[in-house]
């Protein structure tokens, strides 16, 4: 079992961290989900409040997903999705 330097388990940490990994994390397109979007535009409008910096915002809104379901599937709908999500992920990570 690997130690810290403080002679205690890491493996809990190890859990911990993966598991705060997970609640921040899409699980259809693998991007950062709602919960963590909701913490960062807190810390950054918390930032321009205490230091006037500037900060940008960008949002989608993809229309007809209701009729893109119903036409494709929900699989089709998904792949959408993760093909919307994952380069602009990339780009701005």
């Amino acid at each position: 079992m690997e130690r810290s330097g403080n002679g205690e388990s890491s493996a809990p940490q190890g859990a911990n961290a993966e598991l705060q990994r997970l609640a921040i994390t899409d699980r259809t397109t693998g991007v950062r989900n709602r919960a963590y979007f909701e913490e960062a535009v807190a810390a950054e409008i918390a930032g321009v409040a205490r230091y006037g910096t500037p900060v940008s915002l960008l949002l989608l809104d993809i229309d007809h997903s209701k009729a893109i379901n119903d036409t494709h599937g929900h699989l089709g709908g998904d792949q959408i999705l993760i093909e919307l999500t994952v380069p602009i992920d990339r780009h701005l990570g």
